[in-house]
């Protein structure tokens, strides 16, 4: 019997396939703290092979955007963050994300280009990266950027119209950290334990900024260079 507690790595990689494998998946929601290209190659022949007829990424904005453990820190040496010289209020960079939506998509693709940079030409990257365009395009793939900061919370949302399950922990899905003992991730079945995830996911996704047409035009250039 498989257990409902999931450490990072290869171990929740297999628990998402059997999720996605699910024939009464009709809507797949991720929510990752980075999305990290390489790392959603494992997972994507599951993803796409899948029932769901919507796949859902929400991913964190961390394109210059300073973390509440950064803050937390800096109030800690300085004092508060309204007088702090650490942090000069003006130049909140949380705030300019906020206020500045163009740059956080701009920022995201360059990091996003550098993932792409970095995979191998060799045809099967080309036929993943190609299988990612075609999602977006047939409308069946959305990537949405939370963008007040980091996601702290990370989860696999697996929805049918009669069965639903959860994972979620503190894994970034597409960079699991295979045997990092700190890591640790639970299985959930019970309606109110999945309601309380989807209420939770529901805001943030409302609230990003929508980033699938730049997914589409980073990777279709990556295999079109």
């Amino acid at each position: 019997m498989q257990s409902d507690v999931i450490l990072g790595g290869e171990p929740l990689i297999a628990r998402v396939r059997d999720a996605a494998a699910n024939p009464a998946v009709r809507r797949i929601r991720l929510a990752l703290g980075y999305l990290f290209v390489p790392g959603l190659e494992p997972i994507w022949n599951s993803l796409e092979a899948s029932s769901a007829t919507e796949i859902q990424l929400l991913i964190g904005n961390t394109a210059g955007v300073l973390t509440d453990e950064q803050r937390i820190a800096a109030a800690a040496v300085t004092g508060p963050l309204s007088t702090s010289p650490f942090i000069d209020p003006e130049r909140d960079m949380a705030a300019a994300a906020r206020a500045d939506r163009d740059r956080v998509i701009s920022e995201t693709a360059e990091a996003l280009r550098e993932n792409l940079r970095g995979m191998p030409r060799i045809p099967a990257t080309n036929d993943f990266l190609l299988s990612l365009a075609r999602a977006v395009g047939a409308n069946r793939l959305r990537v949405r950027i939370y963008p007040d900061g980091r996601l702290h919370g990370k989860a696999s949302l697996f929805e049918g119209a009669s069965d639903a399950l959860a994972i979620v922990g503190s894994s970034n899905l597409t960079l699991p950290a295979a045997g990092n003992p700190t890591e640790m991730n639970v299985v959930l079945r019970d309606a109110d334990s999945l309601s309380a995830v989807t209420d939770w996911f529901e805001p943030l996704w409302t609230a990003g900024q929508d980033f699938t047409r730049a997914l589409f035009l980073e990777v279709s250039q990556r295999t079109t260079s």
